[in-house]
């Protein structure tokens, strides 16, 4: 309770602050007449403010229900990470922030998908914490009716090479070949572009 009157009285402060600069502005244009490159800046100040100030409310997940909870896997430490990320990409969505980008998970303090080493332990760990998630992205956006107009797209800069690299199991990085995966946005499912040489 402490922690919301802090944050409703930091707003109140915020709004006071910007409602301050907006009387300033506006009396520098009534000097001035219309000058472009002032109402810009004040347009972006005010877009700034309106962002910085829907920040609270979209990172409480208070109001999910506990089986939105558990469909991402925030009940599982395996899936939490990932699984947080997609839910919060999802409340974006619906407020209708129009690019979302949702970052591998760190698992082992590090960013494991590049498998230099031991490529099948680590794509399976790698499966295990982001399966579920994205699953439950996919499933939550089109029960809500946001699937067929968000183009949800899973894919990374390069792939690994055919061949294995040294005696650990691990490949290399490889532009010539590796697989993009889309769904929804009309997408039509089942569809590949493209295939790789021998």
């Amino acid at each position: 309770m402490a922690n919301l009157q802090r944050n409703e009285a930091s707003a109140e402060l915020q709004q006071g602050k910007l409602d301050l600069m907006r009387k300033s502005d506006q009396s520098v244009l009534g000097r001035l007449g219309p000058n472009n490159l002032v109402e810009s800046a004040i347009a972006n100040y005010e877009l700034a403010f309106r962002m910085q100030a829907a920040v609270p409310d979209l990172l409480d997940i208070r109001g999910e229900s506990e089986a939105t909870r558990q469909l991402y896997g925030l009940d599982q430490e395996v899936t939490r990470q990932y699984g947080a990320q997609c839910l919060l990409a999802r409340r974006l969505v619906e407020r209708g922030v129009r690019f979302v980008e949702v970052t591998p998970p760190i698992l082992d303090g590090a960013n494991r998908w590049d498998q230099h080493e031991r490529l099948k332990e680590g794509h399976e760990k790698n499966a295990r914490a982001t399966d579920q998630p994205v699953a439950a992205l996919l499933q939550d956006l089109k029960a809500r009716g946001l699937l067929e107009e968000t183009l949800v797209i899973w894919g990374g800069e390069f792939g690994r090479t055919p061949v294995a690299q040294g005696a650990s199991g691990g490949r290399d990085h490889s532009p010539y070949g590796f697989t993009i995966w889309l769904a929804g946005g009309g997408i039509k499912g089942g569809t590949v572009y493209g295939a790789t040489d021998e």
